[in-house]
């Protein structure tokens, strides 16, 4: 019986449920937006959260060569700081992008650039995947090689075994690598620059952001495909030459103030590009609390326009059926039964809103709008839009109670004589 007064009701109201509709599922979209750009700030910032709480530093190594031109430090040994740092022994972490320097023998362009993780970079972070899959979900083969690849003219796909040669500090290395995925057009990586490959002076900034250490791979941008190796299997076949492209350096936590700075002078040796993880944190945050305040408001002003609406569709809707509901008193239906008729008809405006918004998100997203944003669609905004939901109903409750909760049958009917 509530169900079915509950849909002749909405089709009685149907333009005031149509634009109930239209708000609810707005409000839906504005909290997947809003979520999803909270989210993008604190996603890299969660990548390293093992860190950046502590003492330590994001630079830019480079030193000068023997014209006098600084340039980015070209290394050896991955893991080996040493190498350019007295004060390795402080270090406790360290994060990095290593660019693969290869041989031009069989390289896939005049253009391609190669680049290798670390498994703390590698196991923490997943870049959007077209087809196949990330290098964490690859298991080591003995003399096997694997990458994932850019969006590419060559035809380049998933499964596809090609031939590479590094440079090596014993001489040039030609090895086979199987390609286990493509990465898609837009998705962001840590420490690849789209210009030259490589970093420049001018793509530091001092008021750096975590987030601003991933770049987008375009193809149209790099208009060169991309490899991506984990630098554990490359390792294997000899000495790779990298170059650092940027390293979020932490130290070890019982380090005195006086050490601490005796390393960042160390550091300033070789780069004036060095920012303290504190400014970092700083500078993260308050871009954070910048979309709150922006976002934030405008969800609430939805979610108040959408409450009102409801409000007043159920007090008119109330108000037109005390007659009916009087009746159904009479005929044996309990006063609380009647004031659920109005929920119902709310329930059918809440799914309606949700199909629809599902619909708007589906159209974005196979019509490629959302494949460079930062809107995504996961459990943590399901449950938004549930809590959004379940608000709606409760508020939707409210009015019809207040109504008929103060009113007697018989005077219902006294009045319509």
């Amino acid at each position: 019986m509530i169900i079915k007064y509950g849909i002749k009701d909405f089709s009685r109201h149907i333009i005031f449920n149509i634009f109930i509709i239209v708000l609810i599922a707005l409000t839906f979209l504005a909290c997947i937006f809003a979520s999803s750009s909270i989210y993008q700030q604190l996603k890299y910032y969660n990548i390293f959260s093992d860190i950046l709480g502590g003492k330590g530093y994001y630079a830019q190594i480079s030193r000068n060569d023997d014209s006098g031109r600084r340039r980015f430090f070209i290394t050896n040994e991955l893991e080996d700081l040493k190498t350019f740092s007295s004060m390795s022994e402080y270090f406790n972490e360290v994060y990095a992008a290593y660019q693969v320097l290869d041989s031009a023998e069989h390289r896939l362009t005049d253009n391609a650039a190669s680049y290798a993780y670390r498994d703390n970079m590698i196991y923490n972070y997943e870049p959007m995947i077209s087809e196949g899959k990330w290098l964490a979900d690859v298991k080591p083969q003995e003399g096997v090689i694997h990458a994932v690849i850019s969006p590419n003219k060559l035809g380049i796909k998933t499964g596809d075994v090609i031939t590479q040669s590094f440079t090596t500090a014993d001489g040039t290395v030609t090895a086979e690598v199987e390609i286990v995925g493509v990465f898609r057009d837009g998705a962001k990586f840590y420490g690849i620059y789209p210009k030259n490959g490589e970093p420049q002076e001018d793509d530091f900034y001092k008021n750096l952001r975590i987030d601003e250490l991933f770049h987008n791979y375009y193809q149209s941008v790099y208009n060169a495909p991309v490899l991506i190796y984990n630098y554990a299997e490359l390792e294997k076949i000899g000495s790779i030459s990298t170059i650092y492209s940027g390293l979020l350096m932490s130290y070890k936590p019982d380090l005195t103030d006086e050490q601490f700075n005796e390393a960042y002078l160390d550091m300033v040796d070789f780069t004036s590009n060095i920012v303290p993880f504190e400014d970092i944190r700083s500078a993260t945050l308050a871009e954070v609390r910048k979309q709150l305040i922006i976002l934030v408001p405008v969800v609430i002003g939805l979610l108040i326009l959408t409450m009102i609406s409801v409000l007043s569709l159920t007090a008119i809707s109330t108000h037109k059926q005390l007659k009916n509901y009087g009746v159904l008193y009479l005929c044996g239906g309990r006063w609380r039964q009647c004031a659920l008729i109005n929920t119902v008809t709310i329930l059918i405006d809440v799914a309606l809103s949700a199909m629809l918004a599902y619909i708007a998100m589906t159209f974005l997203s196979i019509s490629g709008k959302l494949q460079t944003t930062i809107v995504r669609f996961s459990m943590t905004e399901l449950l938004i839009c549930v809590g959004v939901a379940v608000f709606v109903l409760l508020v939707s409750l409210l009015m019809p109670f207040i109504i008929i909760g103060k009113t007697q049958p018989k005077e219902i009917l006294k009045a319509e004589e």
